[in-house]
């Protein structure tokens, strides 16, 4: 079986609880959002990295990568925070060799690099559908024919920015996600949404497949 944990937002210590909770040696994959908002997002992305764990991209991760100016009023200031940086070293171009900035530097070519969506063939549920790991519901994305997914951003925003409190089946497929903080994991037939608001104070979830078997922690960082 694997592991899917919803979006940590740099609640490292809260991670640190849920993962002594987890089954071990078993593989552990993230819906994103690993930064933002939380006081530990580098401390977050260390470990995942570390760990040779598998995240998704999230909105956070793409928004870091894209630039300051989006980036800045979507919960930034926290992980600016934990690489000890500040805006105007990130802004001054003539800055290449400051350890701090290479860190986050070296975190945001890392990021650059996520998956949009992963399907996992490790198992299979009782009705054959594997795992479709994605930031937000894949149910409006997957709409789109496959071979015009590459054709402008509408696919690739809509896996990391939609908000669907709808999502439709998917054809042999078990979407699981995160994005929309909820304050209980919303488990169905078809689909797992497991962000459950750790960096609001509430807690973070896993979920294991495809047994569909909940691990919670309270939030811990305050």
């Amino acid at each position: 079986m694997s592991l899917y944990l919803g979006d940590c937002h740099g609640c490292y210590e809260t991670l640190m609880r849920i993962i002594e909770k987890l089954p071990k040696d078993e593989k552990i994959y993230y819906t994103g959002d690993l930064i933002d908002r939380g006081p530990k997002s580098k401390e977050v992305v260390e470990f995942v990295i570390k760990n040779n764990m598998i995240t998704v991209l999230g909105n956070h991760e793409d928004m870091a990568c894209r630039g300051l100016h989006i980036w800045q009023n979507n919960g930034a200031q926290a992980t600016i925070k934990s690489y000890d940086l500040d805006w105007s070293l990130l802004r001054n171009r003539n800055v290449t060799s400051d350890e701090k900035v290479l860190s986050f530097k070296a975190h945001q070519k890392w990021m650059e690099t996520l998956p949009l969506y992963l399907i996992i063939d490790d198992e299979v549920d009782e009705k054959g559908r594997k795992v479709l790991l994605t930031h937000s519901s894949a149910s409006s994305a997957w709409k789109i024919p496959e071979e015009d997914r590459d054709m402008g951003t509408w696919f690739k925003d809509s896996l990391i920015w939609e908000r669907d409190y709808n999502p439709q089946p998917i054809e042999g497929l078990y979407n699981i996600f995160g994005h929309t903080p909820l304050k209980e994991p919303l488990i169905t037939e078809h689909y797992a949404a497991i962000d459950t608001g750790a960096v609001f104070g509430y807690k973070l979830t896993a979920i294991r497949f495809p047994s569909l078997e909940i691990y919670q922690q309270d939030f811990v960082d305050g």
